[in-house]
């Protein structure tokens, strides 16, 4: 009778039975694998960056921001496939969009799992089936080899759809605004001369063609520009702070139209190995800089600037950088 109530729910609910083992296939085969996705690429692979290799189905989507291994998934996978005789090189096609990429995902394939898999772009992919359909190769469009041409065609059909579509326009403000480079902060760095190399080679500019100092000041920016808030990016403090030891104090963000001031401090809120945040003897949230600042002078600076908006009778505010990583007021 238990065998047949069993065959009874299979029938009923087949897509319950294929999620369940298939679940279960990946809790084993993950361990199972571990040498193999230690050793695949010079980095060992995530947890999630194993489970997207050993699911199979017919379609995987992996969204991650970039430079986040997501080329790794790839070519791992290609090599699991594999090394797991479930596909022959030959069965596989691995694409992507320059030449440099594509000879590099076929010789990290190469070089850690011993497969031979060529990685094609897509363009070649395109050419070649056009010239074994049509016998003959199609003529290259002016913009294929002149990168001018490419980038104003490109500006061109952007302008356009910004023009004429509401939710393309709207995700190209969201892009520009917060996915123009990778997100670093402060906290990611071994040393401040490592986060100026990053500052510099990554050119940190807002929308509103200001060169910021950090990540979290350009989303500031951005945000204050997409939502049509006027503002000054380093002002001069309207009251003389300067002296024969300082410069004068310039923050981050002078609103006009409301008489407001932001600051951006490089700090997070410190917390214990269970993660509750740890609070002074006065009861307030103890925050800290990345570890190679001087923490008593950073947070002396920082509280001297909020003392002197209070006593000057400006108005202060002051985002954070938070464990999740970003800016937030």
């Amino acid at each position: 009778m238990a065998a047949l109530a069993i065959i009874y729910r299979f029938i009923s609910e087949p897509n319950a039975f294929r999620t369940t083992a298939n679940e279960s296939f990946i809790l084993q085969e993950i361990p199972r694998m571990k040498p193999f996705f230690d050793t695949i690429e010079k980095v060992p692979l995530t947890r999630e960056q194993s489970e997207a290799v050993v699911t199979d189905e017919d379609a995987t989507r992996v969204l991650a921001a970039a430079g986040s291994g997501k080329t790794s998934v790839i070519v791992a996978k290609a090599a699991y496939l594999v090394t797991k005789r479930l596909r022959r090189p030959n069965e596989i096609l691995m694409l992507a969009y320059g030449k440099a990429a594509a000879k590099e995902m076929s010789e990290r394939v190469k070089n850690r799992s011993g497969h031979e898999i060529t990685a094609w772009t897509f363009h070649r992919l395109g050419n070649t089936i056009i010239r074994e359909v049509e016998g003959r190769g199609p003529p290259l469009a002016s913009y294929a080899e002149d990168e001018k041409l490419l980038f104003a065609l490109i500006k061109d059909l952007a302008s356009n759809l910004v023009a004429s579509d509401a939710v393309f326009a709207h995700t190209m403000k969201i892009w520009f605004a917060e996915f123009f480079a990778p997100y670093k902060s402060l906290f990611d760095f071994g040393s401040y001369s490592e986060y100026l190399v990053y500052v510099r080679t990554t050119e940190l500019r807002t929308l509103q063609g200001e060169l910021v100092k950090s990540f979290e000041e350009c989303e500031i920016a951005n945000f204050l520009f997409l939502n049509g808030v006027a503002y000054e990016y380093e002002r001069e403090y309207e009251h003389d702070t300067s002296s024969s030891l300082r410069r004068s104090y310039t923050p981050d963000f002078w609103l006009s139209d409301y008489g407001i001031y932001i600051e951006h401090f490089g700090v997070r809120k410190v917390r214990d190995r269970d993660g509750r945040v740890r609070r002074g003897p006065n009861g307030k949230e103890l925050l800290e800089p990345p570890a190679y600042f001087d923490r008593t002078r950073y947070l002396n600076d920082m509280s001297d600037k909020i003392e002197l908006h209070a006593n000057m009778g400006t108005v202060l505010r002051h985002p954070l950088i938070f464990e999740q990583g970003r800016a937030a007021f």
